[in-house]
């Protein structure tokens, strides 16, 4: 008589628990993921836009008296 193999039994009530586990594991890594790339894109955008507005105070539309 073999014994069982204790790794090949199925277990419903356990796999429902890995199935939500795993759900929720993949959840909490894009929610990270997206926080992650979400500050970093903000910190690039803030250190592409320009430092100081130009003396000129024109944005470059409409004429501009010197």
């Amino acid at each position: 008589m073999s014994m069982p193999d204790p790794y090949n039994e199925y277990d419903p009530e356990r796999a429902k628990y890995q199935g939500a586990w795993f759900i929720a594991s993949l959840v909490v890594l894009v929610v990270l993921s997206g926080l992650i790339y979400g500050a970093t894109y903000r910190e690039d955008k803030i250190a592409s836009a320009p430092r100081s507005i130009p003396e000129s105070g024109t944005t470059g539309s409409g004429s501009s008296v010197r």
